[in-house]
């Protein structure tokens, strides 16, 4: 392993040991409401597992997290981050309160943030 990976890994756990900010908080939260609105409805599931097979997306399916697993939080992040403009076609057919949140990039550049964290 090179210095820098190890400077990254040291960053990383640094960051990850102190308590999120109230902004990140909140993001995490509307997150998990993106992914549960999709998820709880098995029409949602299935159309957006369609639309992102339509879009040549290999990753085809949401993943739900539970508060006490922190690796499932990162891989829910990654996932929605990675899964952004699939989010945006679907929520213009599928209105959601939060899917205004996925046209601010400020919204975007915290989400990334914590998926880093927590991946």
């Amino acid at each position: 392993m090179k210095l820098g990976a190890i400077d990254c890994s040291i960053h990383r756990q640094s960051l990850a040991a102190e308590p999120l900010t109230d902004s990140l908080k909140e993001i995490l939260n509307q997150s998990a409401k993106v992914v549960s609105f999709i998820k709880s409805n098995s029409n949602n599931t299935r159309l957006f597992k369609s639309l992102c097979g339509d879009m040549g997306n290999l990753n085809t399916t949401l993943l739900l997290h539970r508060e006490v697993r922190w690796l499932s939080r990162g891989n829910v992040l990654t996932r929605l981050f990675e899964l952004r403009h699939e989010f945006l076609m679907f929520f213009e057919d599928h209105p959601f309160t939060l899917s205004s949140k996925f046209y601010e990039s400020e919204w975007f550049q915290q989400l990334a943030y914590l998926s880093d964290i927590f991946s």
